[in-house]
C-alpha cells in the first residue's frame, strides 16, 4: 500500500513536457502558464488541458506566455479577445482554425501562412519556432495538418470543414513581433451602370456604405452613349441624383460604351490618379457589378488579403476557369475572377497613366480574335491580368456559414431577375458554349505573342490567409 501511494504521488508531481525556444527539452511548465496578468490588473487561470487531449503531451504554446514575453501592440489584444469568449476558467477550448490554407508550406521569410504535413503537435510547434513569420498554429491530428500563420484573431476561429478537429495556439518566440501595422490600403470601387439597372444602383451603393471597412472611393462609369441601350435625359438626371446622395461616389464619364468591361476601362485612368495622390498606401481597384448587394464583410476580407500581398488580384469567385492551352502546357490554365464576386486589381503609384489606354488597346485586340469578348469582361480581364500583366489571381474565402459575398439586388432576391433585364438571348453568347471558343481565341493570341516552344505557365498565386470569421 505504501509503495502504491509513493508511485501515485510521484506521478502527480511529474511535470509535463514543455516546448520552448530552441531545441525541445523536458522542463517544468513555465509559471506564466498557470496564472497570467491581464490588462485590467486581474488574473486569469490557465491550463494546457486541450493540448494534452490533442497530442498526449503538454506544450509551451501558451498564449499568456507569448503575451508576457512579446509585449507588442498586437498580442495584448489577443488577451482581450480571449476574455471576450468568456474563458474564465482553465478549460480554454480553442477549437477551430485561424483560416483555411492551401496545401503548400509557404515562405518563412515572406508568406503570411502555410501548411505542413505533421503527425504531432510537438513537431508542429517546433517547426513553427524555427519559422521566422510563424506565430500561430492550427493543428489537426486527424488530418495531420499543421497550418501556420503570421497573424490570427483567436476570437474568430473557423469551424467548418472539420474545423472541430483543429486546435489553435499562439507560439512563444524569443524575439518579439513587429509592432508596426502596415497602413490601410486604398480600396477604390470601379463599377458601371446600365439604364435597366439604374433602379438597383441605390441598393448597391448603400451596401458599400454599410461595409465594416468602407471603400475610399466609388467610381461609376457613365458612357456618353450606350451601344446596347437608348439613353434619355431622364436617365442622366436620375443617375446624377443617385450619385449625389453618396459623398464617396463619383461619376466618371467616358466617350464610348465598352460593354461590361466599362467598369475597368472607364475608371482605370481616374483610379491611377487617386493612386498617385496616396503614394504611401497600397491601392486596389475593386471591380463590382450593378446588380449585386454586397455583404458588410466583403471589403474587410479583401482589405486583409491586400495587406498581406498587394501585388496580386483577389476575388471571391471559385467557379469555372479556362483549361490549359494544350497538353504541352499543363500549367497554362486561366484562373477566373468576376465582378459580381468582387475582383481586385493591384495599382501602384509608379504605374504609368498610359496603362488605361493600354488596357483599352488590349481589349480591342482580343475582340479581333473573337468579338464576343465584348460581352464577357470577366474572361478578358482575367486574360489581361495573367497573360499580359503577369499578375496572379487568388481566391479569398468567404466567412464560415456564408455561400457568396453578395445577394441579388432584385427585390425578389433572384439574381436572374436583375441580370436578365438585358440578357442576350443569342445562344452563342451564353457562357457554356463560349468557354471553348474564348479558350481557343486565347490560345491563338498567345501563340502570336509568346514563345510557346517552352512550357507556358500562368502566374501562380501566393496563398494569403484571411481569418475564418473576419467580418
Amino acid at each position: 500500500m505504501q509503495l502504491l501511494y509513493v508511485l501515485l504521488f510521484a506521478r502527480a508531481r511529474r511535470a509535463p513536457i514543455a516546448v520552448t525556444d530552441g531545441p525541445m527539452a523536458e522542463r517544468p511548465r513555465p509559471a506564466a502558464l498557470e496564472k497570467v496578468g491581464v490588462q485590467n490588473g486581474g488574473t486569469l487561470p490557465w491550463s494546457l488541458r486541450d493540448a494534452e487531449k490533442v497530442d498526449g503531451i503538454a506544450t509551451g504554446v501558451a498564449i499568456p506566455n507569448a503575451i508576457t514575453t512579446a509585449g507588442t501592440a498586437w498580442l495584448p489584444n489577443v488577451t482581450a479577445n480571449r476574455l471576450g469568449l468568456g474563458l474564465e476558467n482553465g478549460d480554454a477550448d480553442l477549437r477551430g482554425y485561424c483560416a483555411k490554407t492551401a496545401p503548400v508550406p509557404g515562405s518563412c521569410s515572406q508568406s503570411s501562412c502555410g501548411s505542413w504535413k505533421l503527425r504531432t503537435l510537438r513537431s508542429c510547434v517546433a517547426r513553427c519556432q524555427g519559422c521566422e513569420r510563424c506565430h500561430f498554429v492550427s493543428f489537426s491530428r486527424r488530418h495531420r495538418d499543421c497550418s501556420w500563420f503570421f497573424d490570427c484573431d483567436l476570437s474568430r476561429l473557423g469551424q467548418s470543414d472539420s474545423g472541430e478537429s483543429f486546435r489553435t495556439f499562439a507560439v512563444a518566440k524569443s524575439s518579439p513581433r513587429p509592432s508596426v501595422m502596415p497602413p490601410q490600403p486604398q480600396l477604390i470601387i470601379g463599377m458601371g451602370v446600365v439604364p435597366p439597372r439604374l433602379q438597383y444602383l441605390p441598393h448597391v451603393l448603400s451596401s458599400f456604405a454599410r461595409q465594416t471597412r468602407p471603400p475610399d472611393r466609388i467610381l461609376v462609369a457613365t458612357p456618353v452613349t450606350y451601344l446596347r441601350f437608348n439613353v434619355t435625359g431622364a436617365f442622366r438626371t436620375q443617375l446624377a441624383a443617385v450619385v449625389g446622395r453618396f459623398p464617396m461616389v463619383e461619376a466618371v464619364p467616358c466617350a464610348m460604351d465598352m460593354g461590361p468591361g466599362s467598369k475597368l476601362l472607364c475608371t482605370l485612368h481616374r483610379a491611377l490618379k487617386l493612386t498617385a495622390l496616396a503614394s504611401n498606401r497600397e491601392t486596389a481597384l475593386v471591380l463590382a457589378d450593378d446588380d449585386a448587394v454586397y455583404h458588410p464583410w466583403a471589403l474587410q476580407r479583401l482589405d486583409a488579403a491586400v495587406r498581406q500581398n498587394a501585388s496580386q488580384s483577389y476575388t471571391y469567385f471559385r467557379g469555372h476557369s479556362l483549361g490549359p492551352i494544350s497538353a504541352a502546357h499543363p500549367k497554362s490554365g486561366l484562373i477566373m475572377g468576376q465582378g459580381v464576386d468582387l475582383f481586385s486589381i493591384p495599382l501602384h503609384a509608379g504605374m504609368a497613366r498610359q496603362q488605361a489606354a493600354r488596357a483599352l488597346a488590349f481589349f480591342s485586340t482580343l475582340q479581333e480574335y473573337d468579338e464576343r469578348y465584348f460581352y464577357h469582361d470577366d474572361v478578358w480581364i482575367s486574360i489581361w491580368l495573367q497573360d499580359q500583366l503577369r499578375l496572379p489571381i487568388c481566391s479569398v474565402d468567404v466567412p464560415d456559414g456564408a455561400a457568396l459575398a453578395w445577394r441579388s439586388a432584385a427585390p425578389s432576391g433572384n439574381w436572374h431577375d436583375a441580370a436578365g433585364l438585358f440578357s442576350l438571348q443569342d445562344a452563342r453568347l451564353q457562357r457554356g458554349p463560349l468557354t471553348g471558343a474564348l479558350s481557343q481565341a486565347r490560345r491563338v493570341w498567345l501563340s502570336k505573342t509568346r514563345d510557346l516552344s517552352v512550357p507556358y505557365v500562368t502566374p501562380p498565386c501566393a496563398p494569403v490567409c484571411v481569418c475564418a470569421n473576419l467580418k
